[in-house]
């Protein structure tokens, strides 16, 4: 069954399509990754694109090949079937002018090379866990803020009755409340 699935896609012109899926790579294409790839991700994409990020941009992680795989919020990043037409590489070749990466500066045409080469060897990454998130970074969403400031979290507190003219008109303590206000 492992050779007759190669050979059948292989034959079919879908052999590019199935190294993306690949589960080991050739120390080859994991080195090629080391010294030509992942320098480029840590310098120019992880501050916006990685666990460790202080605000994650667009929900998409490129610290880890699975991560990739995955997508961001506006769907998948590489297209398995045809490498060129995967948002990543249009993105760093600036072929879109409202999505352009890195924003701030165009990466040489040399790592851009290296990082296609990278997508069409399909995305070779050691064996490794993905990372986590930085539990250290302090969340936007602050319970304790939040509880100080809405009213559904504080306690209650017994009001003073407030005096009213016709006493005899109260019966309970909510109608002294009522009658003050008219």
């Amino acid at each position: 069954m492992s050779l007759v699935l190669p050979i059948f896609l292989g034959g079919s012109g879908h052999l590019g399509a199935l190294q993306i899926f690949a589960d080991s790579f050739s120390s080859e294409d994991l080195e090629f990754f080391e010294r030509k790839v992942r320098p480029v991700l840590v310098q120019s994409c992880f501050e916006c694109h990685s666990h460790q990020s202080k605000k994650l941009k667009g929900g998409l992680l490129l610290d880890s090949r699975a991560s990739i795989m995955r997508g961001g919020d506006s769907g998948a990043v590489i297209d398995s079937s045809i490498a060129e037409n995967s948002p990543l590489l249009i993105a760093i070749h600036y072929q879109n002018v409202d999505l352009q990466m890195p924003p701030e500066s165009r990466l040489t045409e040399n790592q851009i090379k290296n990082i296609t080469r990278w997508v069409k060897r399909g995305l070779p990454w050691p064996d490794e866990p993905e990372p986590s998130p930085n539990r250290s970074q302090k969340s936007d969403f602050d319970i304790e803020k939040r509880k100080a400031g809405h009213w559904v979290w504080k306690a209650p507190v017994q009001q003073a009755l407030p005096e009213v003219d016709q006493s005899d008109w109260v019966e309970e303590p909510i109608d002294a409340f009522l009658l003050h206000r008219l």
